[in-house]
């Protein structure tokens, strides 16, 4: 009797948008699906996925908290060109891939804190294998093209690898950089039926290792092999996705070969098998086309551990003349000439897979240059690849600070887990109600966080918007508290297994509190 009392209003719902749709001659109530899948999935409040309505309330970005300095520039093979790459954990330690001098170097951690550097013993250097250099057995640097002999290094988790196939680097035989730019650029490249720019060949090489030091190349043949513009320089993302079944890239591009008028974008391709990729296909950005706001980049796209349907990317945007610090401050600071003209940040966006739109409900910095004249200058601020668990309550990022300067470091970022937006009710008091959802399991989980004079209580409603017996708002408990794994309840308790699989609605109803993400187990 429930199930038919949930499902008629769910019905009548769906025809009513439906009409609405149809009368304005628009599709738009439509753009979403109706019904949200969720399952027994974490869900974040870092988009309007979930969110139908909110009503005195809003989704809130939250910065991540700065730490302790983990590693610094001080060996003699580093040089003063240094930035951090990738943070990977995996089998229980905490490895760190950076570039000191466009070589590739190696550190690692048994808790995402205190790190060191290993003697590799790899490469030599000054007559000297003592460094923490990444290489091949053979003692050879991971070249890319003339200019940055470094790879880039991720862990592939597709099911059914051998160990010795988990970790991958790749690098680039290409010869854009060897390009002229402006007017006389602009003649030496073609536009494919995309609108796109095509340019030099880029050929993408694997490279394989059962521990992260020393490497073999994995096959004969590139990977696969690009001309669009600009594609694949600076920084990319490469993961399996558990979701999509396949390989993805991430990737930055130039959208015009001149690049006085060209942006630095993103662009997508996939892959079912490691050797087989699809075309780059360009990303959008919110309700906008597929050149950014801003210069982006590197764009650190990957799947949340804890909810891999999510992707969230941590692009840095580029503020291209936008100059912060005088001539003066910047000599006194030991900035080298040059690097104070643009100024840059770490920002936050989210996509989900499969798709080429990235969600961009937050335009503010995530990561903000902060205190310090090294800090407002060109290409720093710039986060690494992976985010990780480092407590029971708290997640940390890392991200190079002082770019390209003598001071050059990489320093550790928290936030709590699942921290990084919220749904957010001031001391007044607001609610947020989900779109008709349906789910698994017999508790609702939730991760939030109120003040001593703040609560959170749950109504669970039908499609319609009506209270179900039993769920009402009158009928939940209170929620007052801090707390990552918060199940909520109603007077005759936890248990909602009794609506698993059946369309409703969540209506929460915050005073001075953060909802962080839910979940149904």
């Amino acid at each position: 009797m429930l199930h038919f009392r949930l499902i008629v209003p769910y019905l009548l719902l769906v025809a009513f948008l439906a009409a609405q749709g149809t009368a304005a001659g628009t599709p738009a109530l439509l753009k979403r699906p109706i019904l949200v899948e969720m399952g027994d999935r974490l869900e974040l409040f870092v988009d309007h996925h979930l969110i139908d309505r909110l009503k005195g309330t809003r989704l809130k970005l939250h910065h991540p908290r700065p730490a302790e300095t983990v590693i610094r520039g001080d060996r003699p093979w580093e040089g003063e060109l240094g930035f951090g790459q990738t943070v990977i954990l995996h089998r229980g330690k905490y490895l760190m891939y950076y570039h000191g001098s466009n070589k590739l170097c190696h550190a690692e951690s048994l808790d995402g804190i205190h790190w060191t550097k290993p003697s590799l013993g790899l490469i030599e250097v000054d007559g000297s294998r003592r460094n923490n250099l990444v290489g091949t057995a053979g003692g050879e640097y991971l070249y890319n093209h003339l200019v940055e002999p470094a790879a880039r290094v991720y862990l592939d988790t597709r099911p059914g690898l051998p160990s010795s196939r988990r970790l991958i680097a790749l690098t680039l035989n290409e010869g854009h950089r060897a390009n002229p730019t402006g007017e006389e650029l602009a003649r030496k490249f073609t536009v494919n039926d995309q609108g796109l720019w095509q340019g030099s060949p880029t050929d993408v090489i694997p490279w394989v290792s059962k521990d992260g030091k020393a490497w073999e190349r994995l096959g004969d043949r590139p990977l696969f092999r690009d001309n669009l513009y600009g594609t694949l320089d600076g920084d990319f993302s490469f993961f399996w996705s558990e979701v999509e079944q396949q390989y993805v890239i991430y990737s930055r591009y130039f959208t015009s070969p001149n690049r006085s008028v060209g942006r630095r974008a993103i662009a997508r391709l996939t892959a079912p098998d490691l050797f087989e990729w699809s075309d780059f296909q360009p990303m959008t950005y919110g309700d906008g086309g597929t050149i950014p706001e801003n210069h982006l980049y590197i764009n650190l796209t990957l799947p949340y551990y804890r909810a891999p349907q999510i992707y969230l990317a941590f692009p840095a945007r580029l503020m291209v003349g936008r100059q912060v610090l005088t001539d003066e401050e910047a000599g006194a600071a030991g900035v080298p000439e040059g690097r104070w003209m643009d100024s840059s940040e770490t920002v936050l966006m989210t996509t989900r897979g499969p798709g080429n739109r990235y969600d961009t409900t937050f335009r503010e910095g995530f990561i903000r240059p902060g205190p310090g004249a090294r800090n407002w200058i060109t290409r720093t601020t710039f986060a690494l690849r992976g985010v990780v668990p480092t407590g029971p309550r708290e997640i940390s990022m890392y991200v190079s600070r002082e770019t390209g300067t003598h001071h050059w470091h990489i320093r550790r970022y928290v936030l709590r887990v699942d921290g990084f937006a919220s749904v957010n009710a001031p001391y007044d008091g607001g609610e947020m109600v989900t779109r008709p959802l349906t789910f698994s399991g017999q508790e609702l989980v939730l991760n939030t966080s109120t003040s001593a004079a703040g609560s959170v209580r749950v109504e669970i409603q039908s499609p319609a918007g009506e209270p179900v017996p039993g769920y009402s708002l009158e009928d939940s408990m209170e929620i007052v508290g801090d707390e990552i794994e918060r199940v909520a309840a109603w007077e005759n308790g936890a248990d909602v297994s009794s609506l698993a699989g059946q369309p409703v609605r969540l209506r929460f109803v915050l005073k001075d509190a953060d909802l962080y993400s839910i979940r149904f187990r």
